[in-house]
């Protein structure tokens, strides 16, 4: 088979019109999950996710030999998994392979019968839940905040509990909340030995860092959200917060993602960066001190957050 910037040539493409006339002699593979398959698919067709590593072998359990005439399809205009599929067949030793590009959307709009939960309806690229207005508690269980510090040199990256945590949702969308962090549960992952792993925990407690035993909590207050389309996978609001830390409040800013987590729930997830020294966290910053040497310890901590918060009844 030939490709050409890594998708198929055109006479390896085959349009609704040809696809219908010869679904009896051809393998149909949809490349979609199989909830996907379950919802909405074109009659006949056999269900071969091309997101999972066993996608050949779920091709090879469909029926298909290294010379049958195969035809792949997903979602359709605008979505690349059937292109994959192709290169993947092709690269798997299959050498009759085309691609339906219209897939699920052209099959609806050539007004073509369809199969599944979803059959009578055009097909939804994606099926959002939205979020049930009200308060939504946090489950510091599944919750996870991991830190990273660094220098030139050396790194090192850890957790610190969520203790408590209460997010606002009204119209659908956040619109507030806050988040507190157990700073007494601060440890880091990249150390084995209890030793060197005690000697720096006691470090980062100490009034070098964040001065646990004076402020064993640090607070993350909501103040404004702006939530923007986006597709699934990248950040769609962007929040406004006060960061309480070491007893100092200041701003703080970063883009999230909000996103339903199951039936009355809601997860956030988000990554950024603080720059320590504004909230006198200065151990090691080379604006503040000179001739540091080995202690220099860069300015920046870089915070991953995810949230999983489950809505009061």
């Amino acid at each position: 088979m030939l490709w050409r910037g890594g998708a198929p040539m055109a006479n390896h493409e085959i349009s609704a019109s040809v696809l219908q006339q010869e679904l009896d002699s051809v393998l149909l593979l949809d490349v979609l999950p199989s909830d996907a398959h379950e919802e909405w698919r074109i009659p006949g067709s056999h269900n071969a996710c091309v997101y999972e590593v066993t996608f050949l072998d779920q091709v090879s359990a469909a029926g298909a030999a290294p010379d049958s005439p195969i035809v792949v399809y997903g979602s359709g205009s605008g979505s690349t998994e059937a292109h994959e599929a192709a290169q993947r067949l092709a690269a798997g030793g299959y050498s009759n392979v085309r691609v339906f590009p219209g897939g699920r959307t052209a099959w609806h709009e050539a007004g073509f019968e369809a199969e599944g939960a979803h059959a009578g309806e055009p097909w939804a690229t994606e099926r959002p839940h939205p979020l049930l207005d009200g308060a939504y508690r946090a489950d510091p269980e599944r919750c996870r905040i991991d830190w990273s510090g660094r220098n030139i040199a050396n790194a090192h990256w850890g957790t610190v509990d969520l203790a408590d945590g209460l997010l606002e949702v009204e119209g659908g969308l956040l619109m507030g909340g806050s988040l507190v962090l157990d700073m007494r549960t601060i440890e880091p992952s990249d150390i084995v030995d209890e030793g060197p792993k005690k000697g720096l925990i006691a470090h980062l407690e100490s009034e070098d860092f964040f001065a646990v035993a004076r402020f064993p909590t640090a607070r993350i207050e909501v103040s404004g959200v702006e939530t923007f389309p986006a597709s699934p996978g990248r950040p769609n609001c962007r929040v406004q917060a006060q960061l309480t830390l070491r007893g100092n409040t200041e701003p703080l800013e970063f883009a999230a993602t909000v996103a339903p987590s199951g039936d009355g729930e809601l997860a956030v997830q988000t990554n950024f960066d603080v720059d320590r020294t504004r909230w006198g966290v200065n151990y090691g910053s080379g604006r503040l001190f000179h001739r540091l040497g080995m202690h220099l310890v860069n300015d920046l901590i870089t915070f991953q957050v995810r949230v999983v918060a489950v809505r009061d009844s």
